[in-house]
């Protein structure tokens, strides 16, 4: 665990360049950096930053794409189970060699004006949107 944000940062960088273009490198840093702070404010005083299980996952399903690692870097914020099981299911279908590239719009059942997501379709569709060349779209929870 750093000590200090610049140290956070620091000890992230080469991680983040090996993943990210170049012109993405700083932002992607930026992002985890508040990603942290947000992290720290949800969690208490004893989380300091990201767990490295849950940033493992959330650089995984960005695949290197920022709009992605914004997504799923505040979707870890707010339940961090659903990236873990997203994240499980793009490692087993990238290990079998079937991403698939599609947003499922079956994913999602309209009932009057909200929408109902079941948490293992919710995961299977963000593991999907994260693969997608087009950036995700996240299903409303």
């Amino acid at each position: 665990m750093a000590i200090g944000s610049e140290q956070g940062r620091q000890d992230r960088r080469l991680r983040i360049e090996q993943q990210f273009a170049a012109h993405n490198v700083e932002a992607a840093l930026d992002l985890l950096h508040l990603t942290d702070m947000a992290w720290h404010d949800c969690y208490g005083p004893h989380e300091l930053e990201i767990p490295s299980a849950v940033l493992d996952d959330v650089l995984l399903l960005a695949s290197g794409n920022l709009a992605s690692l914004i997504t799923v870097a505040r979707a870890a914020v707010l339940d961090f189970r659903d990236v873990r099981v997203a994240a499980d299911f793009d490692s087993a279908t990238r290990h079998r060699g079937k991403v698939q590239q599609v947003w499922p719009n079956s994913m999602t059942a309209g009932v009057g004006s909200r929408r109902i997501v079941s948490r293992t379709s919710r995961a299977a569709a963000y593991a999907r949107a994260a693969n997608s060349r087009s950036g995700p779209t996240w299903p409303a929870a």
